[in-house]
């Protein structure tokens, strides 16, 4: 009596959606509230406990960052969502972003002038309230914004910064670097796998 969803999803050996199927509708007797208040808590607890553990371990982990660290870091994110045409990274994730800008300044050295921003936004979206956002998160000049891509649409729900993406002038000895870089990677750590050079010009 009073056992939770994933409780009575472990002990009868079913998902926890054909649970839910099975007792939408079902009223709960208003002398379990109490229980199901204590139970919450202890669940709620139970997660900070889980949190605390994970960020000790990581502090442990990444407890000191040097350049070839960074690089990596660097690579990865240029990997995941960087651009094989040119020297550009959007993302709409704002600390993402952030963590891209000032890794190219602190280990590429690329200067403040060379690099330029754009965002695309959806249809209704205010463009200079998100320009602006960008700006101070970035510590970016406005007039070093281009052209705004707008996209019929709503979702700013998901996405109310829009996305952003940064522009590295005459980047593409840095885009090289880093595709090679890709390459090391790789070949470290699964050196029997075929790369695929991305052309880069």
């Amino acid at each position: 009596m009073g056992n939770s969803v994933p409780e009575i999803s472990n002990q009868l050996g079913v998902g926890r959606g054909s649970v839910l199927k099975y007792i939408i509708g079902v009223e709960v007797d208003s002398r379990l509230a109490p229980y199901w208040r204590g139970k919450r808590g202890g669940s709620v607890r139970r997660m900070e406990e889980a949190w605390n553990k994970a960020r000790i371990r990581a502090k442990t982990g990444v407890d000191d960052l040097d350049n070839s660290t960074k690089l990596l870091v660097l690579t990865s994110l240029y990997w995941a969502e960087g651009s094989k045409a040119d020297f550009s990274f959007m993302n709409s994730d704002p600390e993402m972003v952030a963590l891209f800008v000032r890794l190219i300044k602190e280990i590429l050295r690329v200067k403040k002038d060379q690099i330029r921003s754009s965002i695309r936004i959806y249809s209704g979206m205010d463009e200079l309230k998100v320009k602006d956002f960008w700006s101070k998160m970035l510590n970016i000049d406005l007039k070093m914004f281009g052209n705004t891509e707008i996209v019929k649409g709503n979702k700013r729900g998901k996405l109310i910064h829009g996305m952003c993406r940064i522009r590295v002038l005459k980047g593409g000895d840095l885009l090289k670097y880093l595709v090679a870089v890709r390459e090391r990677i790789i070949a470290k750590i699964s050196p029997h796998s075929s790369t695929d050079r991305a052309e880069v010009s």
